[in-house]
This record gives C-alpha cells, structure tokens and sequence, in this order.
C-alpha cells in the first residue's frame, strides 16, 4: 500500500459519501414539503439508489481491507480509520436503506406489516446515531489525511 493508493480510496469512499448524501436530502426534501401529501414519493428510485451506494461502498471495504500495512505508521492508522469510517458509512446506508423500505411499504397501505409511529421514530434514532458514528470516523480521518499528505 502507498500514500496514494490510499488517498484515492478516500477520496472514492467521498465520493460515494457525496451521493448519500444527495439521496438523504432529496428524500428529505420531497417528504417533508406540504406538496408531498398529494405528489407519490419515488421510494424505490431512493431504495435503488442507496442499494447501489451500499454496493459500491462494499466493494471500497473490501478493497482498502484488502491492503497490506507497511512502514508507515500514519498511513496503518489511515487505512484502518478508512476502513472503520466505511464501514459505519455502510452501517448508515443500511439503515436509510430500511428507514426507506419501511415507508415505501407504509406510504402502499401494505396489510402485512403495519409501520407504528414509535417503530419510524426507533429507527430513524438509529439512524441519527449511526451518522455520529461515520461524523467521529471522519474527523479523525481529517487528522490522519493531513500527517499523511504532510509526510509525517
């Protein structure tokens, strides 16, 4: 593994941030308008969507798991931090994932499996936690990238 190797899964996994990002707050955004109670929400373009961030996400783990430690003992701290943000990424993806299928299944009136107010709210707590998760990752990730782009 090289300093750059890693930089580029970075700025991959970043990314892939990125557009979980854009799929939380556009989902936000069509749920939480007035015009909402009379315009479908598009739940499985936003199910689709994450399902295929989560993928790709994966497939970066895998990578960046995959890596061997050198010398370098910023960049083993990196890697391991890399791959621990990513994998509470994951976790908040996975999540969203669930918090999308829930309404997608409420939002058809599905007799099945009735979604309470209190499960929504446990789930979207879940969630919220799941995010400090990948934001404390991520700070330390901060620190990291720059001893590492520094040379320290």
């Amino acid at each position: 593994m090289n300093k750059e190797q890693l930089k580029q899964l970075a700025l991959d996994v970043n990314i892939l941030l990125d557009k979980y990002i854009a799929v939380d707050k556009e989902l936000h955004k069509r749920s939480a308008s007035f015009w909402s109670i009379f315009t479908p929400i598009p739940f499985d373009l936003f199910k689709d969507k994450i399902e295929d961030i989560a993928d790709e996400l994966k497939l970066k783990q895998n990578t960046i798991a995959g890596l061997v430690d050198n010398k370098s003992q910023v960049q083993n701290q990196f890697r391991k931090t890399l791959l621990n943000y990513t994998a509470a990424l994951i976790n908040s993806v996975t999540l969203l994932h669930q918090v999308i299928v829930d309404l997608a299944e409420a939002s058809k009136g599905s007799r099945d499996r009735k979604l309470s107010f209190a499960e929504y709210q446990s789930n979207t707590q879940k969630y919220q936690d799941s995010m400090k998760n990948y934001f404390q990752y991520g700070q330390r990730l901060n620190r990291l990238f720059d001893q590492l782009d520094s040379g320290i």
